[in-house]
């Protein structure tokens, strides 16, 4: 497995300053304050994709963008299994989880459970959820 290439990387949480770091940079973003994620998104420049979700027609517009750290999930697949992934398994407050009803073949399902283990294995973040790891603790406990 060592000469395998990672599907995903989880950069570490950011705060406001630090997101020129991600002008033009194209990927996934989790908005979160504190522990509690707040916003999932996808963007081709992730700066100008958050900066905007605090402008005047934003969704976030009421937050003080501040307070937010911003962890960025870089990936070369070109698939929506990963938003679909932190959507569902982070449940963001200010967007929700359409993808209830939609099965997915095989090859997806495999492919979303490397991308969980992938974000599992990189975030910063105590994520709670219904996800492995939660089960894990659960038994252990």
């Amino acid at each position: 497995m060592s000469g395998q290439k990672a599907i995903l990387t989880v950069r570490p949480p950011v705060p406001r300053k630090q997101l020129g770091y991600y002008r033009n940079v194209a990927g996934y973003f989790v908005i979160r304050r504190e522990q509690k994620v707040l916003y999932v998104g996808k963007a081709k420049d992730i700066e100008k994709v958050v900066f905007n979700l605090f402008q005047k027609h934003g969704k976030l517009v009421h937050l003080n963008i501040n307070l937010m750290t911003i962890e960025v999930i870089e990936s070369t697949l070109r698939t929506t299994l990963i938003k679909r992934f932190l959507k569902k398994h982070l449940t963001p407050q200010y967007n929700t989880y359409d993808g209830g009803n939609v099965k997915l073949a095989l090859h997806q399902k495999k492919r979303l459970e490397e991308i969980e283990a992938a974000y599992c294995n990189q975030s910063r973040f105590d994520v709670v959820g219904n996800h492995r790891s939660d089960k894990t603790q659960q038994n252990e406990g």
